[in-house]
Order: C-alpha cells, then sequence, then structure tokens
C-alpha cells in the first residue's frame, strides 16, 4: 500500500512534464508520413498548431535509423537490429524531447549525438548492453534518464557530468557494485536489480533532494551508511539483510516508508529513532515476537506477514495505526486487548495462522475490515465485535465454526464469508441486526436444508455452493426480499418445485454433479426480473416454463437430457443460449423464437441439419462442434451476416460447395477442423474485388483433414485480415507458390505433420509483411534432415516463432535470409555435431533444444545467441557442462538443464548473470561437493528474490550418498566438501636458522578436513616441536637438522591423502651486518611476492572449487610472529610448480650471498 501511494505520487509529481508527451501520443487524427523504406519504420505526423512528428521502429528488420527531421519530438525504438545511434539519424531532430531505445543491440554511440539535442527531455537506453556512462553528459535539459537493464559495474559521480534539470535516474537491472553519486535535485533513483552489498557513506548522502531509493533485490546482508536528508521512502525488498546498522536512522531524518520485506531480519529492534515513519512493511523475515519491536507516534500502516510470530497477546503502542497485517504467520493465541493502543485501526488481517478462538476487540471502533480466513477457529468470544460498530468486511472462512450466533448487531456488516466451515445449521438469532448485509457466503459446509432466514432485506448475494442441500424449499427464502443472486452449485438438489411468491432474483444457477435436476412448470412463474439461469443436467423441460421469463437473457441447460428444440421456445429478450453436452437431434424454430439471440452453444449433441441458423439474425457466435453434421447447403447462412465466429469442428463433412460463406462478410474465426474435406480452394469467394472481400477473417483452421492440394485461390478473397491459417494434420503435398499472395498480415501458420515435399522459393514471399510471423513445420516429410530452411523471398523477414519438432533432425539448420527469434528444434535427433552454420539465429531470445541426444554444450554454440532469454535443455544427455558457460550472456532468464546426467555445474563467477536468472538442474544425479558452492550461493539468492517456491528449489543431492535426497539449498555450506588435494605452492618451504615457524599441511582447501603428523609421539618428544591445536606444525627455533620432509595426513568424509612439506633450513645472517641481510631478505620476499601477484589464474588450466570459506591459499607458510602473510589467490598446477622452482633458486641465491 505504502509503496502504491509512493508510485502515485511521483507519477503526480512528473505529470507536468509527461503531459506533453502523453499529447503527443494519444493525439488523434494523425497520418502517416513516408519513413525512408530501407528502414522499416513509421513516422507519424500529427495535426497540431505546430506539425509534428512521431518515429516508431519495432520491426527486427531495422538495421539502421532513419534521418529524422526537425518536427520530430519523439523517438521509440524497440526490439530492432540497429547497433548504433549515429549523429546522421539525428542532427537534424533539435526539436526531439523524448528518445526510447529498448531491447536493441547498440554497441556504440556516436560523439555529439545527445549532446546535439538541446531539448531532451526523457531519455530511456534500456537492454542495450550499455558499458558506460561518458557519451551521456552535458544534456542540461534531461529531467528522467533510465538506464535498466545495461552492463553498467560502478556509478560515480563522474558517470554523469552536467546534468542539472535530473529528476529521476532508473538504473535497475545492471551489475553495479559501488555506488557513490552526487547531485543537486535528483529526487528519484532506482538501484533494484544490482550486485550490491555495500555502501560507502558518503553513496547517497550528496543527493540533496533524493526522495525515493529503491535498493530492493540486491546482495545486501548488513544494512548501513545510508544516509539522506531528504529521503521519504526506502526500498529494500527482495535482499538478504540480516541485520540493521540503529545509527543510519540518525541520517534519515525525515523517512516516511521503509520496505524491508523478504530478508533474513530475525528482529526489529535497531529500526527507531524515525519520527515521521508511517508505513513499515517487514514481511517474508525471521521475527518471532512484538519484543524488537518499539512503539512509535507515528506509524499507519504495518506488515508483519510470513514471519515466524507465535501469539498475539501484547502490542507496542501505535496510536496512528490504520492497517495492521499479520498474515501466514504461526499465531495461536489472540488478545484483543493488545490492540488497544491502536484506537485509529481499520484494516486487520490474521490468515493463515493457528487460532483456535477468537477473543473479543476491546477498542478498535473504525474496524472496518477483518479477515481471519485460513485457521483452526471453532470458537469466537461473546461480544467480539460490540466495540467494532464500522466493521464492513468480515472473512472467516476455511475455519471450523459450527454457527454464526456472534455475528448479529452489526449494522455496517456488509460483507461476510463463512465457507469452509462445520456451520450444520443457522439458528434464530444468528444475523440479526445486520441490516447492511449484501453479501453472505456460505459454501463448503454441512447444511442439509435452506436456513431460516430473519425477515431482513438481505442479502443481495447468497451462497450456499457444495453443501449437502437436498431440497430447493422456497418458503424458506420468503424473507429474503432483497435476494438478487442465488448460487447452489455442487449441492444434490433434483428438483426445483412450483412457486407462487414474487422474488426480485436476477441470477439463478443450480448444479448437481451427480443427478439430473427437474425443473417444475410454475417453478420460475414469479421471477419476472430474472435475467440469468444456470441449469446444468438438466432433465426434459417443458418450454412452458420460461413463459413468464420475459427479462432471460442468459440460459445455461448444458449436459442435460434434452432432446429437441420447437417453436414453442420462445424469448423474447434471450441474448445467450448454452445447450452443450445434450442429447439434441433437430432444431425446428421460426422468425418469433429467438430474435435477439448473440450466442448460441451447440456442441456435442446429435444435430445433423444447420438450417435453423437463417432463423437467427442477430447471431454473431455459433458453435456446433462435436456434431453429426455431414452436409451444409449452399443457402445455410443467407441471413447470417453478423456471425463473427462459427465452429463446425468434428463433424462429419466432406465438402463445401461453392459459395457456402459469401453471406459471412462479418466472419472472423472459421473452425473446419478435424472433418473429412478433402478440398477446401472454393470455400470462400474467388471473386476478389473489394466488394466481396472478407475483410473480417481472422482465422481459417483446418487441421485434422483429408486435404492433400492448397489451390493458389483459396486464401485470396481473404486478405489483409487474415492473421492465423491452421492446415496441420493433414495429407498436404502440394501448397501453389501464391497461395498466400495477398496474406499480408498474416502471423501464424501451421503446416505441422503434413506430407509436403516442398517448400517453394516464393512461398513465404508476402506472408507476414507488416507482422511477426509464428511458422510451426514440425514433423513435415520435406524437411527430414535439411541442413538449411528458406522462409524468405525475396528479401530478410522476421520469424517471431519457428517450430521444428520431431524432423529428426540432426543438425539445427541455417536459415538463410531469415531472423528469427524463437526456435524450437526439440524431438529431434540432434547429437555430437549438432550445429554447423547457425545464420539466421544471430537473434535468438528463445531456443528449446529439448529431448535429443546432446551430451554436451559448447561454449562457442552458446556465445553465438548474445541476446538470448530462455534456454531449454532438457532430457537430453548432458554430462558436462564448460566452465562459464553462460558467463556473456547478460539477458539470460532461465536456463532448463532438467532430466539430463549433469553431477552439477561449475560457475566460476555469478557476477555476469543476473541474480534472478533460473537455473534448473532438478532430475540430474548431482554430486553436492565444494564445485557446487557457487552454483548453490545462486539458487539461493534467486529463491530470495523469486520466492521459496520455484521449481528451482527441489534440485536434490544424489552423490555422496550421505547428502542423497537432501535439498541442495539446505545443505549446509561446510558439508561441500572434495577429497583432499595438494597445493603445490605450500609443498616447499624456506627458513632460516635460530626463526620460528609454522608447518602447513599443503592443501588447496583446509575445509572440514582434518589433518594429522606422521610420528606424532616422536615429534612430541621434541621440546621444540609440537602440533597446533589448528592443526599446524610448529617449531620454535629451526636448525638445520629440521631440514627434510614431513608427512602429513588430510582426511574428510570425502576421503583421505598423504602429503609431504620439504622443509629447507639455511644459516643465521650475519649480526653485525644487519643492514645488508635486512636488505637481502626484503628483496627476496618482495621478488617472491610480485611474482605471486603477477601470475594469474587461468580456469582453462584449472577445474577445482572456488570460493569456499576460508579458501585463501598462503603465498608461504607462516612464521610466529608474523602479523601480514602475503596471501594468493588459487592457481594451477603447472603454475604453481614453476613458482616453486623460482621460489628455491632465489632462496639459494640469498643463503649463498649471505
Amino acid at each position: 500500500m505504502a509503496r502504491q501511494q509512493i508510485a502515485t505520487k511521483r507519477q503526480c509529481t512528473l505529470l507536468p512534464n509527461l503531459f506533453i508527451i502523453l499529447l503527443i501520443v494519444t493525439v488523434s487524427g494523425g497520418t502517416v508520413e513516408q519513413c525512408p523504406k530501407e528502414t522499416e519504420c513509421i513516422c507519424q505526423s500529427l495535426r497540431m498548431v505546430n506539425p509534428t512528428v512521431i518515429v516508431r521502429c519495432q520491426q527486427e528488420l531495422v538495421e539502421e535509423f532513419p534521418t529524422m527531421r526537425q518536427k520530430v519530438v519523439a523517438f521509440y525504438a524497440f526490439q530492432t537490429r540497429a547497433t548504433a545511434l549515429s549523429l546522421r539519424s539525428f542532427r537534424n531532430a533539435t526539436n526531439l524531447g523524448m528518445i526510447s531505445v529498448v531491447d536493441n543491440p547498440i554497441s556504440s554511440i556516436e560523439d555529439g549525438v545527445l549532446s546535439s539535442l538541446p531539448n531532451l527531455v526523457f531519455l530511456v537506453l534500456a537492454n542495450i548492453k550499455l558499458k558506460g556512462t561518458s557519451d551521456l553528459n552535458g544534456l542540461r535539459a534531461l529531467t528522467e534518464l533510465t538506464l535498466s537493464d545495461n552492463l553498467l559495474r560502478n556509478f560515480t559521480t563522474s558517470s554523469l557530468l552536467d546534468l542539472p534539470q535530473l529528476d529521476v535516474l532508473e538504473l535497475d537491472g545492471n551489475f553495479i557494485t559501488t555506488f557513490r553519486f552526487s547531485h543537486d535535485k535528483l529526487r528519484v533513483l532506482n538501484l533494484s536489480r544490482n550486485n550490491l552489498q555495500d555502501f560507502h557513506e558518503e553513496s547517497f548522502k550528496n543527493l540533496r533532494m533524493l526522495d525515493i531509493l529503491d535498493l530492493s533485490r540486491n546482495s545486501i546482508v548488513h544494512l548501513r551508511n545510508i544516509a539522506s536528508q531528504s529521503l521519504h521512502s526506502l526500498f529494500l525488498a527482495y535482499n538478504q539483510i540480516v541485520d540493521i546498522d540503529g545509527t543510519m536512522w540518525q541520517e534519515l531524518p525525515v523517512l516516511k516508508s521503509i520496505d524491508l520485506s523478504n530478508n533474513r531480519i530475525r528482529d526489529l529492534s535497531n529500526v527507531s529513532g524515525l519520527p515521521f515513519l508511517k508505513n513499515l512493511n517487514a514481511s517474508g523475515n525471521l521475527i518471532e515476537s512484538f519484543d524488537s519491536i518499539h512503539p512509535s507516534a507515528t506509524l499507519v500502516n504495518l506488515n508483519l506477514s510470513h514471519n515466524r510470530m507465535k501469539n498475539l497477546s501484547k502490542m507496542p503502542d501505535f496510536p496512528l495505526l490504520e492497517s495492521l497485517c499479520m498474515a501466514k504467520n504461526a499465531i495461536e493465541y489472540f488478545d484483543g486487548n493488545a490492540l488497544q493502543n491502536s484506537p485509529l485501526l481499520s484494516f486487520l488481517s490474521l490468515e493463515g495462522n493457528r487460532l483456535a478462538e477468537f477473543g473479543a476487540l476491546s477498542n478498535n471502533p473504525r474496524l472496518v475490515s477483518l479477515y481471519l480466513q485460513n485457521n483452526m477457529i471453532d470458537d469466537i468470544e461473546e461480544g467480539a465485535f460490540t466495540r467494532s460498530a464500522s466493521l464492513e468486511d468480515i472473512d472467516v472462512g476455511s475455519n471450523k465454526l459450527s454457527d454464526l450466533q456472534e455475528f448479529k448487531n452489526m449494522p455496517s456488516l456488509v460483507y461476510l464469508n463463512a465457507s469452509g466451515n462445520m456451520i450444520m445449521e443457522i439458528s434464530g438469532q444468528s444475523l440479526q441486526g445486520c441490516t447492511k448485509l449484501s453479501i453472505l457466503d456460505l459454501s463448503e459446509n454441512l447444511l442439509e436444508e435452506f436456513p431460516n432466514f430473519p425477515v431482513v432485506y438481505w442479502p443481495f448475494q447468497l451462497y450456499l455452493d457444495s453443501n449437502p442441500i437436498r431440497v430447493f424449499d422456497w418458503n424458506k427464502l420468503r424473507n429474503l426480499y432483497s435476494l438478487r443472486r442465488l448460487s447452489l452449485n455442487g449441492t444434490r438438489i433434483t428438483y426445483i418445485p412450483p412457486n407462487s411468491h414474487f422474488f426480485p432474483t436476477t441470477h439463478i444457477s443450480i448444479k448437481n454433479y451427480n443427478a439430473s435436476v427437474t425443473i417444475a412448470d410454475n417453478a420460475l412463474t414469479a421471477l419476472i426480473s430474472l435475467r440469468e439461469l444456470s441449469v446444468p443436467n438438466v432433465a426434459e423441460v417443458s418450454p412452458r416454463i420460461f413463459r413468464s421469463a420475459h427479462n432471460l437473457k442468459r440460459l445455461e441447460l448444458r449436459s442435460g437430457e434434452l432432446s429437441e428444440i420447437t417453436t414453442e421456445w420462445q424469448f423474447v429478450s434471450l441474448d445467450y443460449f448454452d445447450l452443450s453436452q445434450n442429447r439434441i437431434h433437430g432444431i425446428d424454430i421460426d422468425g418469433r423464437s429467438m430474435t435477439r439471440l448473440k450466442s448460441m452453444i451447440l456442441t456435442d449433441n446429435l444435430i445433423t441439419n444447420v438450417s435453423f441458423v437463417n432463423y437467427l439474425p442477430n447471431l454473431r457466435e455459433l458453435y456446433l462442434r462435436h456434431n453429426r453434421i455431414w452436409h451444409i447447403p449452399k443457402d445455410a447462412f443467407t441471413s447470417c451476416s453478423a456471425l463473427t465466429v462459427l465452429d463446425l469442428s468434428y463433424n462429419m463433412i466432406e465438402e463445401v460447395i461453392i459459395g457456402t460463406f459469401d453471406y459471412l462478410r462479418a466472419l472472423g474465426e472459421l473452425y473446419v477442423s478435424y472433418n473429412m474435406l478433402t478440398d477446401f480452394s472454393l470455400a470462400f469467394d474467388t471473386n476478389t474485388d473489394s466488394s466481396h472481400e472478407f475483410k473480417s477473417i481472422n482465422g481459417v483452421h483446418l487441421e485434422g483433414n483429408r486435404i492433400s492440394k492448397i489451390d493458389s485461390m483459396t486464401f485470396q478473397s481473404c486478405g489483409y485480415s487474415l492473421r492465423r491459417i491452421n492446415l496441420a494434420h493433414n495429407p498436404l503435398r502440394l501448397i501453389n507458390e501464391t497461395t498466400f499472395l495477398r496474406s499480408f498480415g498474416l502471423r501464424t501458420l501451421d503446416l505441422s505433420h503434413t506430407d509436403l515435399q516442398s517448400l517453394t522459393a516464393g512461398l513465404f514471399r508476402n506472408v507476414g509483411y507488416k507482422s511477426d510471423l509464428v511458422v510451426s513445420l514440425n514433423n513435415v516429410t520435406c524437411l527430414k534432415d535439411m541442413d538449411i530452411i528458406s522462409l524468405t523471398y525475396p528479401k530478410r523477414k522476421v520469424i517471431k516463432r519457428l517450430e521444428l519438432r520431431n524432423n529428426n533432425l540432426t543438425r539445427i539448420p541455417s536459415f538463410n535470409n531469415s531472423i528469427v527469434v524463437e526456435l524450437d528444434v526439440s524431438h529431434n535427433n540432434l547429437s555430437d555435431d549438432y550445429y554447423r552454420d547457425l545464420s539466421g539465429t544471430e537473434d535468438l531470445k528463445f531456443l528449446d533444444v529439448s529431448v535429443n541426444n546432446i551430451e554436451e554444450l559448447d561454449r562457442d554454440f552458446i556465445q553465438t545467441f548474445p541476446r538470448l532469454k530462455h534456454l531449454n535443455v532438457s532430457s537430453n544427455k548432458l554430462q558436462q557442462a564448460q566452465h562459464n558457460l553462460f558467463d556473456s550472456l547478460h539477458n539470460l532468464e532461465t536456463i532448463d538443464l532438467t532430466n539430463n546426467k549433469l553431477d552439477g555445474i561449475v560457475l566460476k563467477t555469478t557476477e555476469n548473470l543476473k541474480a534472478n536468472v533460473r537455473i534448473n538442474l532438478t532430475g540430474n544425479p548431482i554430486l553436492c561437493d565444494c564445485s557446487l558452492v557457487k552454483y548453490r550461493a545462486h539458487l539461493k539468492q534467486s529463491q530470495q528474490l523469486s520466492g521459496h517456491d520455484v521449481p528451482e528449489g527441489d534440485v536434490t543431492c544424489q552423490y555422496p550418498p550421505r547428502l542423497s535426497g537432501e535439498y541442495v539449498t539446505d545443505v549446509p555450506l561446510e558439508q561441500f566438501q572434495c577429497k583432499p588435494e595438494v597445493n603445490p605452492s605450500k609443498a616447499v618451504v624456506f627458513g632460516v636458522v635460530g626463526d620460528p615457524i609454522r608447518l602447513e599441511c599443503p592443501l588447496r582447501d583446509r575445509n572440514g578436513i582434518t589433518v594429522t603428523w606422521e610420528n606424532v609421539t616422536e615429534i612430541h618428544s621434541d621440546k621444540h616441536i609440537r602440533v597446533s591445536t589448528d592443526g599446524r606444525l610448529m617449531i620454535e627455533q629451526m636448525t638445520t637438522e629440521d631440514s627434510g620432509n614431513y608427512q602429513c595426513n588430510a582426511t574428510n568424509q570425502e576421503g583421505s591423502e598423504i602429503l609431504i612439506v620439504q622443509l629447507h633450513v639455511g644459516l643465521n645472517p650475519i649480526v653485525n651486518d644487519t643492514t645488508s641481510s635486512d636488505v637481502i631478505s626484503r628483496l627476496a620476499m618482495t621478488v617472491t611476492e610480485s611474482l605471486s601477484s603477477y601470475i594469474q589464474f587461468s580456469p582453462e588450466t584449472f577445474e577445482g572449487p572456488s570460493d569456499l570459506p576460508g579458501d585463501h591459499p598462503e603465498a608461504r607458510q607462516e612464521t610466529v610472529n608474523d602479523e601480514s602473510i602475503p596471501r594468493l589467490p588459487r592457481r594451477s598446477q603447472a603454475v604453481s610448480m614453476e613458482l616453486s622452482m623460482l621460489c628455491v633458486m632465489l632462496n639459494a641465491m640469498v643463503v649463498i650471498t649471505l
């Protein structure tokens, strides 16, 4: 609620600036100017006092933006292929006020392009792979800047210079780790969905006018160093916050709203000292009680839902509190006195807790809404609502209440939901005095008959669904003078008796799932206001029942036993008639029966003749699927000029006579699927004169017939309006090259499961000319084992989605001059050599190669698709994935690797992957060892951002056996172990006679490893050698006799390893020449450290674990009194051995010199 208010405030604040742009976009009477043809853009000229132009580029075919003239005021580019903002395009557009470039592969912005636009007010550069902001300096009129979903990493004051009017800065969805910015007028700053973990004390302090700061969906663990004297709203949702620095709030003196939802906070004791705080959202945390929450004299809205609170017996003083949400906790006890110090409370939610009873509210006269559903309440204290006379909405659904006795004398009550309880009857005292009750829901209770309602003018809506009611008793409804809607679905009523009492009821719904329902002849006589009647499973009824239903608009009699409709069925006002799933074999009506009928549902009947349709002149929709129609007369639809949807699917129609659909000029969707048609060539009028065109037709569905050929004239009369053609599941062998010649607007074409022998070069020449095309070519004969598929002629075309399933393809084909955005090649035979020439797929955003035989994902293959968002490689035979396979795909959102043979996935770093990327490894034999640590961290962060019920959370360990069946995210970090491995850089150690030293077992990682030294008893017998508590071998004063090999045994849960440390002890330096010896020693140390830091880790030469806790191999063995030991990153074995040899040579030189 708080966030919504803030968003509204922000919109209102920006309204003066947005008004001009909105006026330009929405003004009517515009004309389309001629943009340069090669750009495929639209230039819209607007009729205003001063003529202006808006330029829109929204097609994948756009590779270069047009040259814009001075009168252009707004420019939009969405999902084009343009790679640059060039000076040529913008140099003359000096009146340009808005630029929006979203989801384009922009790699460069020419110098001077933006600075030459003095009137630019709004600039959006989102998802364009922007790495720097130097080209944005000097935009002095700019007020709103959006740089969302780019590749920005560090952001400082120098990132944006000379933008004095900047008011809103959107930086969400980047990879920012460091932020420190200064500005005098910035009010709104959005840094959500970045990689922020901590802040400098000056990060926000110099944003003097900052009003709204959004830091949600980052990786913040310790909340501190947020300082801004003007900040009103702070959003920190979906981070990993564990603790809060209480002194931080002193630097936020006017803060009004805080969102801390979905973190790991256990107490709010450090959220205090905020004199203006109104809104606090701490839902989705680990808070267990109110003890850690300080009283607040200003708090208005408090949300503590989805925490771990167990009781509500006392609460701090919140005198101005209006809304309290405690849903989805573990509250077992509620004391009404706990809220006595919040007299202004109007909203209280305790749903989804463990309450067994509900105490009386003591001092909440303004309470309007109370939600108690999904608890275990079986008792409500007497007088619980006496002091809450303003209650309007009460929800006690899904509890264990047996009566409603406490709901009485509530003059303001409007809505009461008591569904899902154990109510067997309504006593006479219940609900008395509830004079305004409008909606009463008693569904899913144990009522066996209609309740005895008191004499009242309520409710307007009564729901008795899913009760074991057997008898429909009109007499027990006589006191409900205002009843408008009655719902009895899921009851056991089989008979609706006659009725002579007047009811103002307009809607009645009665559905018995187990038996048919019979309606008496006089059942509806007195219901003169009835507008909707739904009685599924109805038995044979007499049309006399409806004679008095003059206002009936909607009638549903589906799933019954009706056999025919005759002229006796007279409806004056009926609009909608559902007779599906009956036994109707004939319809004999005249011109007076249903003249106003607009929709008629006759599916799943026994109808053979459609001649009745001509007596329904206003019919808009007719559904006749699953009948027994075998012939359609030519004059069947002569009076149906208003028909827009005609469904004749699943019948036995063998042919369509020429001119059958000539009179259906308003037809929008035609379904003739799964019939016995062998030819459809002349179904539409072949006269292509404009007066005879089907200008409204959107879809023609012919799948599942016996059509073997499509004539060139089949769709000629449909023209530009035709959007969808489905010819799947036909023995189609030939499509004429000119069949789709006039189908400029075609967007979906399905030719799956056909016997096409070829795809002619000109077949798709005009298809999708002005729209993105979806083509389905699944299981097509001519595509078996093809390497190249040509869908364009004579120029490039955008294929929005291409489906090539079940074609036995062994290689992903190339697509010549096409631009494919979504590609589905699942259910084929892709294996080793599954790609070669991938032309036409560079702009892929969705790739599905699931259910194939791929054994390895190649990095070169994946990096061919820099704009990829969704990758599905499930149900293959993947056994390994190369390191850092996805690091360059900055737009990735989902990676599906389910049901393969992967034992894990090694991520060197997740810095290049967005935090909310879904990597799903379920159904793999996961080995939970040290190499999976990065994936585990990423998975936990993804769960934190997306919720705990995401499918990726089901990834379980299969190996080692001790962790089998455990969820990856639930396994403690120290349990992710690998077998002990030697670190060669620690295997050779040098010391000086007389100095102390600590020898460490030369391991790459000490996490969870127990170290023992060989011949421990002998070592302990020597007083100057001992083993420390942390497993290191300590020698107090080295002698030359201490030189030699020392053996250690490293053991953890994955195995053991024997390792050797070589100690070389040299002579003691000359005492009198301390200066020279110190210089030489320091020189040796400096050279060694320099060499060590210079040699960098190479991912190609090392495949071991990374970033384990405490995993920082030391540069050399520690000496006892050394406090600053240089530490090196992990390196490969080859590099380590070279470094060891250098160290040996260098130390030998030092000894010789000494």
